[in-house]
């Protein structure tokens, strides 16, 4: 009786640590959540000088400043894309995923429209009209058309990158980096070369999906080939070999959060020489350059967001709701502050960042406009969930519904 009381003991054991392990499975990790929100604040920093181009920009420390706001924006849409890249590799493109994304869209999109125009802020046009209310076709927010793109394509793209042994894989993602990263300093950026600004970065977010999804299928662990036998991950020629040990990807989180560091200062300590060089030189367009640095194609954005990413990846896991919660609203933030009419409102007219930028408080009223920003549409984003979910996921069901009819 004792021997099966033990036993029955741990068997329940066992089973409860199944459980557990399920359900924290199902958690986000907040390392990764944490990142989101981080990469956010990048992303409304960038688009805090919306309203400055056409002003004497001049020179001193709210120029460098500018530059360096400005500059954080590709790095927090890099961060994304490899968030993107890690979760979609082994996520199926279903109806209802668009959807779930797609009315979050046209939710937003017509109800900024609608109390814009409302209030008289903006003259309402046909084609204003079109666009607020077909906003992937007319591409009001560049990020969406481009994933939406890549979730589309998604079903063939895993497929082809999981059937590739790593050694493979390695050598599609070092010909990516040296063909459309490193050669850019050469032929200048690819969006220059497409029509469209959406279209114009969609090899570079390919470029970074492919890395993420990388991280996810073959990081820093011994993998089964094809042929049946074992891989390590660090198997590969002497070229891939040294860009796995200089990137950081095996050995310790301290490696990944030491090149972060260093990536992200030599980052904006480049902006601010070129800036200081051209204007020491007095030539404008030599302080234009640091554009070359800036975009998603840039060696210096992919190296930062790989190693920030790695860093969240390999940090011990942990969970946290209250994280995991605002995280969830970072989509939304997005799709708040740089609406068409949003942007061209919020920083310049109710922020005025234009009338602040030759004064003292140009700074401090830049960082604590990025916070407000972020804290507000947040919390308008978290409202529309809690009130409009039910009422979103019984549209998504009616609409999959009459679907799976259709198509049966």
């Amino acid at each position: 009786m004792y021997v099966r009381s033990v036993f029955n003991n741990a068997v329940q054991g066992c089973q409860k640590g199944i459980v557990e392990m399920k359900e924290m499975h199902k958690q986000r990790n907040s390392n990764i959540e944490l990142l989101r929100i981080i990469a956010m604040f990048m992303i409304i920093a960038s688009h805090y000088p919306h309203g400055l181009s056409g002003t004497d920009l001049g020179y001193g420390a709210n120029r460098y400043f500018y530059s360096i706001f400005t500059a954080f924006g590709q790095v927090g849409v890099g961060i994304f894309l490899l968030i993107m890249g890690y979760f979609m590799i082994d996520q199926k493109m279903t109806l209802k995923r668009f959807l779930r994304l797609y009315l979050d869209v046209i939710c937003y999109s017509i109800v900024v429209f609608v109390l814009f125009a409302a209030f008289g802020r903006q003259y309402i046009t046909l084609k204003l009209i079109l666009k607020s209310f077909l906003p992937l076709l007319y591409v009001n927010w560049w990020y969406f058309t481009t994933y939406v793109i890549i979730m589309l394509f998604s079903p063939w793209l895993n497929k082809m990158l999981k059937s590739l042994e790593i050694d493979e894989y390695k050598k599609l993602i070092v010909d990516l980096v040296v063909v459309f990263t490193v050669s850019r300093f050469a032929y200048g950026s690819l969006s220059d070369s497409f029509s469209g600004f959406a279209f114009g970065k969609l090899i570079p977010c390919f470029n970074l999906y492919v890395i993420g999804a990388y991280l996810k299928l073959w990081h820093d662990q011994p993998h089964i080939t094809r042929g049946g036998g074992h891989q390590s991950s660090i198997n590969c020629s002497r070229f891939q070999f040294l860009l796995h040990k200089v990137f950081g990807a095996d050995g310790k989180v301290k490696k990944n959060i030491l090149l972060s560091t260093i990536g992200l200062l030599l980052y904006v300590g480049i902006i601010g020489t070129v800036i200081f060089a051209g204007h020491f030189l007095n030539v404008e367009k030599l302080m234009q350059k640091y554009s070359y640095f800036v975009v998603l194609e840039s060696p210096f954005v992919v190296f930062i967001v790989y190693e920030l990413f790695l860093v969240a990846i390999k940090s011990k896991p942990f969970f946290t709701p209250f994280i995991n919660k605002v995280a969830s609203s970072t989509f939304g933030i997005y799709l708040i502050h740089e609406h068409q009419l949003m942007a061209v409102w919020l920083f310049p007219v109710l922020l005025k960042n234009v009338e602040l930028y030759q004064t003292k408080w140009f700074i401090p009223s830049a960082i604590a406009s990025v916070v407000v920003v972020f804290i507000v549409c947040s919390i308008i984003d978290l409202l529309r969930q809690k009130l409009l979910s039910g009422v979103k996921e019984k549209v998504i069901s009616w609409i999959d519904s009459r679907y799976s009819l259709i198509n049966h």
